[in-house]
């Protein structure tokens, strides 16, 4: 069966019913667990013929098939496979951002490249994520903040990574375990805010910025330490009777 599609597709490569044949060889592929080669397959029948009625389930179908083989290669293979299944992820969001997992298969080549530390890719496919489906599910957008947050933060764009981790707060219910170390997070983008204050002169304001961790944060663990560094950012700026309040 393998033998007859390929021969199909290589001699009539235009014909209408190409794409479905395609299909098909991709489907035979995935069935016999050849997932690399199934992932191929189905990326030529949703990008190569012009659009059609399988071009985005095919296109979903690369992506399983791409994480099917992650699954599978050993650690040397491993950083490959993953590129290429982030780069069908994005591709696929992309090119079929109707399709209802299209917001998912983007958060999850987000999370792969800020995985892979590549910051500054993981921080475009977030906020490319948050500007193409800002009604995709909560958990979705959720994780997308927190790759954008966690990002900024590693980029030191700690204002951006303030705002980020804001965000993914408001989307976490009051008495969720996670909302401690969220806030952690939260106070040290605050708290490095300060600390470019202090290492530019600008006293005044980098002690504004510790402040703010008391009332941003107030429960996250540099709170004395984010304190105690206002008082003495205080000190340099002259501000006798706010330094020793």
């Amino acid at each position: 069966a393998l033998h007859w599609y390929r021969e199909f597709i290589a001699s009539f490569p235009q014909q209408p019913e190409t794409p479905a044949v395609n299909y098909q060889l991709a489907d035979l592929l995935l069935e016999n667990r050849s997932f690399a080669a199934a992932a191929v397959e189905y990326e030529k029948t949703a990008y190569r013929y012009e659009r059609h009625e399988q071009s985005s389930k095919a296109g979903y179908a690369a992506v399983y098939s791409y994480r099917q083989h992650l699954q599978e290669v050993g650690e040397q293979e491993r950083l490959q496979v993953r590129e290429e299944t982030v780069r069908s992820s994005l591709l696929f969001a992309e090119t079929f951002p109707e399709h209802e997992k299209a917001a998912i298969v983007q958060g999850a080549a987000a999370d792969d490249l800020y995985d892979m530390q590549e910051y500054k890719r993981a921080l475009a496919a977030g906020r490319q994520l948050l500007d193409k489906f800002p009604t995709a599910e909560t958990d979705v957008l959720r994780s997308a903040w927190l790759v954008v947050a966690h990002s900024c933060y590693e980029l030191e764009q700690y204002a951006e990574a303030e705002t980020g981790y804001l965000k993914v707060l408001e989307l976490f219910p009051d008495g969720d375990k996670s909302r401690a170390g969220l806030i952690d997070n939260l106070a040290a983008a605050i708290y490095r805010q300060g600390e470019q204050a202090n290492a530019a002169e600008e006293f005044a304001l980098a002690a504004e910025h510790f402040l703010r961790v008391t009332t941003l944060a107030p429960t996250s663990k540099i709170r004395p330490t984010a304190e105690y560094d206002a008082a003495a950012a205080l000190i340099q700026a002259k501000d006798w009777s706010q330094a020793a309040t």
